[in-house]
């Protein structure tokens, strides 16, 4: 019973979170689409880790962002948004490697991915250039 009520106590913040944090009204609407296991959704555990990652919370983004990977390996936007994260941490193995598993999924944007100033801690890393150059292929 105590387990249950913490899962619902971790539940709660983030939805909460998502209700004061309108910016993506994505995860709400599919939190009130009458979807029964909407937690179930990669969608929503992917806007909900944008949610965080627009207020600054990396670190917190982490966990929905691995959620929505976990129900859906094949997602390269939560792998390359999970990279973002930890660049922004300063965990660059870790960085390199969702970014690396985000390109080999089909995130083959290089213009975005150069511009991006969340990936900007990768940028004199060997393993960074060595995707940059995959890509250019």
């Amino acid at each position: 019973m105590l387990i249950k009520e913490a899962q619902n106590l971790n539940f709660a913040m983030p939805v909460k979170l998502i209700k004061d944090k309108i910016g993506t009204k994505r995860s709400t609407a599919i939190k009130e689409s009458g979807i029964e296991d909407y937690e179930r959704t990669p969608e929503y555990w992917f806007y909900l880790g944008l949610a965080y990652t627009d207020n600054y919370q990396y670190k917190e983004a982490i966990v929905p962002f691995k959620q929505a990977i976990k129900i859906d390996p094949d997602d390269a936007g939560a792998h390359y948004n999970l990279a973002c994260c930890y660049s922004l941490l300063g965990n660059v193995n870790k960085a390199l490697e969702s970014l690396g598993r985000a390109i080999d999924l089909g995130f083959d944007d290089i213009k975005h991915i150069e511009n991006d100033s969340d990936l900007n801690g990768l940028r004199d890393e060997a393993g960074y250039k060595k995707l940059i150059n995959k890509l250019k292929r």
